[in-house]
């Protein structure tokens, strides 16, 4: 098992759920005097349990960690408010828990969170707390902030602080994951989008952003320290930092592109190479007593892939105040650039559209190509990449599956988790449903986890897809089915009927047509599903010589716990008889609080003035 029971990782975060299923057996414990933080479903504890869980999820459990066999010691920094946001803490708070987690005897404290900063110094007790943890051997390793910037967040613009940035799952750095100057000395980048971890009621989803690249990489540096220990040699946290840092894929050049991969993308089998190389030598007796002032040898430094000569230690400069206060790096803070973006990280969406499939690189495309007997791979080839797929399932992860609103793409479709083969499945099932014109439309609703570039160029969201929830139909069918045993009819009313129901699909579709991301569009979106939902009330209006008027969406009244109700009103009126005959409004109301929407109640209707 990685990692080793002699090593301490400290957590300082939210409450972190005990009872979540992939901590059973986890060697965790609060801090004496720092339990006072209520275990919740809000936002502190689900961010808290979900950082614990990446580097302590126990084998054998729905979650695996990067090094279950360390300890931990949890010191919770943020709450939750009455109103369900995060409490932050102040730099002073953050301060005087770092030292309580040196009081444990921590080896690695992780803080996955920071508070913005531009010109300025840091509170004077932060900054002694940190210097507190060099001087003690101590590894502090801090998100670099998710307000997609050229910008910093402290703690880890401090010198001494290990910063970690985000990369996407191609490899590239998430949009959100900030590149100040600062982290170009101090800081890597690590895998931090899509990383499955703990979620509320013993599940699991992928998180996304510089907090869990944060964790993933305090988890690789307590597996480090473990092998140490294993090997018979004291733990030393400020070696593993060096070689984190010194092992990295280095980002060259003076670009832009390059600065936002920081001082270097992680290269975990550089690292431990190094780190194998170095502990070689302790061994046979050709390094110092003191592994922290050892000089590598040149030989095997070179083989290792670790730069011969040691980084000098750093000044500690005048950093940026902070704007706000710390806070968990899921949290987007204001930026202090103008340029700053957000990834919609964790948000809900339930889009409507098209399955089309992209190839994320030229190489790719070309390589795939080769695979199908092509040069390249050039749309209008689908049927021969669903021909593949049908000899050899396995390479459905290799294409890029989107989601395509009137010919652009609108989102990367990456299914995830225990169906993901399945999912796949119902994706192929689509396409070559469109491509044999049997099918119009697909419903995909899923959680944008970052973005990825794509061949085309367009930058778009990747939505992690939830099955359950994905539904192809082509408009007459849908209508027929709306309409049930009324179908077959071919009086005037039906057809009257017919061309209400398709002109409400067509409308949702062209003139609302939306991402599907905010609250209001999915509701509206999930509507477009739920036709027979209308059917009776459509057959009443259609036969009082009524014509569908608006469409709106607006936020209910209705507000049962936890939930985000918005009504969907259909106006229908008579446009002969206007000043006569009141309009017939039909109200649907639907739940969006969850990834599914769901119908509340039944469709009412009334007549206005």
């Amino acid at each position: 098992m990685r990692g080793h029971e002699k090593i301490l990782v400290s957590i300082l975060d939210g409450p972190i759920d005990l009872k979540h299923p992939c901590l059973a057996g986890a060697q965790l414990h609060y801090a004496p005097g720092h339990s006072r933080a209520d275990v919740t479903d809000g936002p502190s504890t689900r961010h808290g349990t979900a950082v614990a869980s990446i580097i302590f999820g126990q084998p054998g459990t729905v979650l695996e960690g990067i090094a279950p066999a360390c300890r931990g010691v949890i010191v919770p920094i943020y709450e939750d408010t009455p109103q369900g946001s995060v409490r932050p803490c102040s730099q002073a708070d953050l301060a005087e828990a770092i030292q309580a987690a040196l009081r444990e005897g921590a080896q690695i404290i992780n803080i996955s969170g920071g508070q913005l900063a531009r010109g300025g110094s840091p509170d004077p007790t932060l900054v002694a707390a940190v210097q507190a943890c060099e001087e003690a051997g101590v590894l502090v390793v801090a998100a670099a902030g998710n307000d997609g910037c050229d910008c910093e967040h402290v703690p880890a613009a401090l010198p001494t602080v290990l910063a970690v940035g985000a990369v996407d799952v191609q490899g590239g750095p998430l949009p959100s994951s900030n590149w100040g100057e600062a982290y170009r000395e101090n800081g890597i980048t690590a895998p931090g989008g899509a990383i499955l971890a703990a979620a509320p009621s013993g599940e699991v989803e992928p998180r996304n952003g510089t907090s869990f690249a944060c964790a993933v990489t305090s988890g690789i540096a307590a597996w480090m320290l473990g092998e140490m220990v294993g090997r018979g040699l004291p733990p030393d946290p400020l070696l593993v930092r060096r070689i984190l840092r010194e092992s990295a894929d280095p980002a060259d050049g003076d670009t832009a592109a390059a600065h936002r991969l920081l001082s270097g993308r992680l290269n975990l089998t550089r690292a431990f190479d190094a780190l194998d190389a170095l502990l070689s030598q302790e061994e046979e007796g050709f390094m110092t007593d003191v592994i922290t002032d050892v000089a590598i040898d040149p030989a095997v430094a070179l083989a290792a892939g670790v730069p011969a000569a040691p980084a000098p230690a750093a000044a500690l400069p005048e950093p940026a105040p902070a704007v706000g206060a710390v806070r968990p790096s899921g949290e987007e803070a204001p930026c202090p650039t103008g340029n700053c973006g957000t990834s919609g990280n964790g948000g809900l969406v339930y889009a409507l559209g098209e399955i089309g499939i992209d190839y994320v690189s030229e190489s790719r495309r070309q390589s795939l190509g080769q695979m199908l007997g092509m040069e390249v791979v050039t749309p209008g080839h689908e049927d021969k990449v669903l021909g593949a797929l049908a000899q050899d399932p396995t390479l459905a992860p290799s294409f890029m599956w989107t989601l395509v609103l009137d010919g652009q793409p609108i989102y990367a479709i990456v299914p995830m988790g225990a169906y993901a083969a399945e999912t796949y499945v119902r994706l192929r099932e689509f396409l070559n449903a469109q491509i044999t014109t049997e099918v119009e439309r697909v419903s995909i609703p899923g959680t944008v986890f970052g973005s990825i570039t794509l061949a085309s160029g367009f930058t778009v969201p990747i939505l992690v897809p939830e099955m359950r929830g994905m539904y192809c139909w082509n408009i007459p069918a849908l209508v027929n089915q709306a309409m049930g045993d009324d179908a077959s009819k071919t009086d005037a009313q039906t057809e009257r009927r017919r061309q209400v129901h398709e002109s409400i699909q067509q409308r949702i579709y062209y003139e609302n047509r939306n991402l599907g991301a905010a609250p209001r569009d999915r509701a509206f979106n999930y509507a477009a599903t739920r036709a027979h939902e209308f059917d009776g009330i459509i057959d009443a209006a259609v036969g009082t010589n009524m014509r569908l008027g608006s469409i709106q969406v607006e936020k209910s009244t209705l507000a049962r716990q936890n939930s985000n109700c918005w009504d969907v009103k259909l106006t229908f009126f008579a446009p002969k008889q206007r000043q006569d005959i009141a309009n017939l409004v039909a109200r649907a109301t639907v739940d969006v609080s969850d990834v599914i929407p769901v119908l509340v109640g039944q469709v009412r209707h009334w007549f206005e003035e």
